[in-house]
């Protein structure tokens, strides 16, 4: 086995790191090159910064400042360590920064559809928690992998049988029933509604027209077929079209509100149907924020 040189000295790392305090001071200083200005950048007096430089400099074992008549100037020992200690210190105030912004943001993923649902309970999160943000994306999508979508909490549609779970919170029951414009009711029969219905055009969220089929076959009246239909890509897109005179659809009358708060939407017929669908919470398992449990049980008020 050969063996080192005896001449060659093998350097030992440092027991200890100097504390953030001392690089600070020396980072400061280096940069202005001036004690005075340095501790008035760090609120601190002259003695507190000499005292932090000359500590650090013990701790390395090295000088790091000429000390003269004119003033400091870095040795080859202090230029050199100047940036490493820069960027390591600039980093570390990122990650803080970083994690202090993570701390405090939501990123919530939601289907389209239920946007005016969500945006009043989302002002009212924001007038109670107003140090909390919520980075709202909204989707065509109604489910989430938490594996693959940078997300703190998602907003799903499904059975209720498949909401029951330590990470998954109900929200609301889909209820459907047929809608309109106040102009199109105005046309149609109360004596034969269903009759009527069928000589508008029909409005459509799926290519499968399961919102019309799953309402119909709850009156009895699934055999009933429109004349026209028209198919949007979203519920909210066919319910806004129904809102400006384009036919009738089979609207939730949770996420439609708004629009039949204001008479913008009229439902003509008294039969509403409910599916055992609806909307949940759902947050990642393992990854469980505060700000994120926050607007969980704000929803759930």
């Amino acid at each position: 086995m050969s063996c080192l040189p005896c001449n060659l000295i093998m350097a030992e790392p440092m027991k200890r790191l100097p504390s953030s305090k001392a690089m600070l001071a020396f980072v400061t200083t280096a940069q202005c090159l001036n004690i005075t200005r340095a501790a008035e950048s760090l609120n601190l007096t002259q003695g507190a910064i000499s005292r932090q430089l000359s500590s650090f400099e013990q701790d390395l074992g090295v000088k790091l400042f000429n000390r003269e008549a004119r003033g400091l100037s870095l040795t080859s020992a202090g230029r050199q360590l100047l940036p490493e200690i820069s960027q390591a210190l600039q980093r570390i105030q990122q990650a803080v920064d970083h994690l202090a912004i993570n701390h405090r943001r939501i990123r919530l993923k939601a289907p389209s559809c239920i946007t005016y649902w969500l945006m009043p309970k989302l002002a009212d999160f924001h007038g109670r928690h107003p140090t909390l943000e919520v980075e709202l994306t909204s989707t065509t999508t109604h489910d989430v992998n938490f594996l693959t979508e940078q997300f703190d909490a998602a907003i799903c549609y499904g059975h209720r049988s498949n909401s029951q779970g330590a990470d998954r919170h109900w929200l609301l029951e889909e209820v459907l029933t047929p809608m309109c414009s106040p102009e199109i009711a105005q046309t149609l029969d109360n004596n034969d509604l269903l009759h009527s219905f069928t000589e508008h055009t029909w409005l459509h969220a799926n290519q499968e027209q399961a919102d019309w089929r799953l309402w119909l076959n709850g009156t009895g009246h699934e055999s009933i077929q429109a004349e026209r239909n028209q198919i949007f890509a979203t519920l909210d897109m066919a319910t806004s079209a129904a809102a400006r005179g384009f036919g009738i659809v089979i609207g939730d009358i949770n996420l439609a509100v708004h629009e039949l708060e204001s008479g913008r939407l009229i439902t003509p017929s008294p039969t509403q149907i409910t599916t055992d669908n609806g909307y949940y919470l759902q947050i990642p398992q393992d990854n469980h924020t505060p700000a994120a449990e926050t607007l969980l049980k704000d929803l759930l008020r």
